[in-house]
């Protein structure tokens, strides 16, 4: 059937396809809009499939944060190339993603994907395949992280995405009063930290937070290191939990040197901020996620 460049002008308008696949679509689908905006739908799920081989590298992590301060989520959004990630749709849909994920805190990515596209017709995986086939390249929530400050605590959630957003973390802090809470200098330091992440790369808020297993790891390589050395066998492990303390110190969040302040910790520093506001403030958790990693 003849289709119209005006007819096909509207349906790449509407869904950003290219301009002989929208020709295509409502020469397939009779001239009907409805109809071919299904078949571009389902187009982009076959593009999907083909493309569920391929790695993607690239990407975007993005925050939302409560208006409130005390809801966050954190999410990151891969593509195969920057080139993709850099396009507005891919950071549109990155952001109605974490939205939905602070909204509605799915189990798991087929959960997410099931919720409604604030704004936009049909589910978040009905987005995503139709950007897949859009943008032609595969496109996928990697991973996401919610976190709030129970009621009757008093605390914040602050993100920090560094430049380029390759690198984002989200960190929750409580305090022991509301006025706190709400403080300045207690938003600057929870500011801070995050920033702190992003420099020095914790793993963990404190030891507690350290996969036992890397523990025993490195514990058993600092021994056979001190033994290597030729120290006597009865001070070995004294030795080895020296060294294990200092690496201890180096991955987790608490035990580094503040990054604004060299003959700090960061938990000398959070303890004087605190002393300062005639509080206790406690770092609770925090998410890091790193493009690629």
């Amino acid at each position: 059937m003849e289709v119209s460049a005006k007819d096909v002008m509207k349906l790449r308008q509407a869904t950003g396809a290219g301009m002989m696949d929208c020709k295509k679509a409502l020469a397939e689908s009779g001239g009907s809009f409805d109809e071919a905006m299904d078949y571009l739908r389902k187009k982009g799920l076959k593009t999907a499939e083909k493309r569920a081989d391929r790695d993607a590298n690239e990407g975007k992590v993005v925050a939302v944060i409560s208006a409130d301060g005390r809801q966050g989520a954190l999410l990151e959004l891969n593509s195969e190339t920057d080139f993709v990630s850099g396009t507005e749709d891919f950071r549109s849909f990155a952001q109605a993603c974490a939205s939905q994920v602070l909204a509605h805190n799915p189990a798991d990515g087929d959960a997410l994907m099931a919720l409604a596209h604030p704004g936009a017709d049909g589910t978040l995986g009905d987005t995503l395949n139709t950007l897949v086939g859009k943008l032609g390249e595969k496109i996928g929530v990697r991973r996401f992280s919610r976190v709030e400050i129970p009621a009757g605590e008093q605390g914040v959630v602050q993100s920090y995405i560094h430049l380029g957003d390759k690198h984002g973390v989200m960190l929750h802090a409580t305090c022991g009063k509301a006025d706190t809470a709400s403080n300045d200098s207690f938003k600057e330091l929870v500011n801070d930290l995050c920033l702190q992440i992003v420099a020095y790369g914790a793993k963990a808020v404190d030891r507690d937070g350290l996969d036992l297993a890397l523990i025993e790891k490195e514990l058993e390589l600092y021994r056979e290191i001190t033994r290597n050395e030729g120290k006597p066998e009865a001070m070995i492990d004294k030795i080895a939990e020296g060294k294990l303390n200092k690496f201890v110190n180096e991955v987790t969040l608490l035990g580094q040197t503040f990054v604004k302040d060299d003959k700090a910790t960061v938990q000398q520093h959070i303890n004087s901020v605190g002393k300062s506001l005639g509080d206790t403030l406690v770092v609770k958790g925090f998410s890091s996620f790193v493009i690629g990693e």
